[in-house]
């Protein structure tokens, strides 16, 4: 069995709107997995892109808008979000998210 590993540098967060940040934790060729905090109040505009998502709340509580739908999600739960929907995130409280992306996010490698 040949198994290739990466260590990752799990130190440079970016700012993604104001009271929000993410860093990238892993990232594969086919699989890339993502810290995100949002702040209290703070939240992660509309917006849509052609990976498909899983989002799971480690800490705190928030609601997804998902096609339309809100989706409010509590400490241990998870939401998945298909390719190209539309969709936001409001902390109702601070949040501690893990987000997994399939393909990987070039735009976040950058």
């Amino acid at each position: 069995m040949n198994i290739q590993s990466k260590v990752f540098d799990v130190t440079g967060w970016v700012t993604m709107a104001p009271g929000v940040q993410r860093r990238i934790i892993a990232d594969g060729e086919k699989v890339m997995v993502v810290e995100i905090h949002v702040e209290a109040g703070a939240s992660i505009k509309m917006h849509q892109h052609p990976h498909e998502q899983i989002s799971h709340l480690k800490v705190g509580h928030g609601v997804y808008m998902v096609d339309g739908v809100d989706v409010a999600l509590e400490e241990g739960e998870s939401v998945v979000v298909p390719s190209n929907t539309p969709h936001s995130f409001v902390g109702v409280e601070r949040c501690e998210i893990l987000d997994v992306f399939s393909p990987p996010r070039e735009d976040f490698r950058a």
